[in-house]
């Protein structure tokens, strides 16, 4: 079954197999090092807020330069005539803007496009994708990243034909990080 085939839990889903099957993708543009922790889906309750974060990165736990990293992540889908499916255009402002506020070191948005699946390895929506995508991230600190996933018919996830990714813009810093303390609190509780 296909991501794009997939109408229950597609994202749910994408995200556990894009940090388990395909976490070179997430490693290389969040420059994750073998010692830093990575959790799908991390209960906010644990901190004392309603929700949870799709991906969170704890980076150098416990050592100088320690970090804690938010992704939100959404999906939208590009059928075989170009046009986009499931395209929310303004619903990750919201989470983005709770995630600031909750104390995060860094917030990253990964938006994924996923194509309709090919016949071949070669796709011809290659990179579509990324040349029709308009979503824009409110947020001044968000770091904001398009992935296109290009999946080949008869073939599992763990073989899609090619992941590739666009940096719309970097993230900067959250200054205020007042939440901080709790978050780390709540990783080392989770972690133990």
């Amino acid at each position: 079954m296909h991501y794009y085939e997939e109408h229950q839990e597609r994202e749910t889903k994408l995200t556990n197999d894009i940090v388990s099957l395909h976490q070179w993708a997430v490693r290389e543009v969040l420059a994750i090092g073998p010692a830093d922790k990575i959790f799908v889906e991390f209960d906010k309750k644990s901190y004392g807020v309603k929700g949870d974060v799709d991906i969170v990165v704890w980076r150098n736990p416990g050592l100088e330069g320690e970090s804690v990293i938010a992704v939100e992540v959404k999906v939208m889908f590009l059928n075989g005539d170009g046009n986009f499916k499931s395209k929310k255009v303004f619903k990750h402002n919201k989470q983005i803007a709770a995630l600031e506020k909750e104390g995060w070191d860094y917030v990253y948005f990964f938006d994924f496009i996923v194509v309709e699946p090919s016949e071949g390895w070669f796709h011809e929506q290659a990179f579509e994708g990324f040349e029709k995508y308009d979503k824009t991230v409110k947020s001044n600190i968000c770091g904001h990243i398009v992935f296109q996933v290009n999946s080949v018919k008869h073939k599992p996830e763990s073989l899609a034909g090619s992941i590739s990714h666009k940096v719309i813009k970097p993230a900067s810093p959250n200054s205020g990080n007042n939440g901080r303390s709790k978050i780390i609190s709540a990783l080392r509780g989770n972690n133990a």
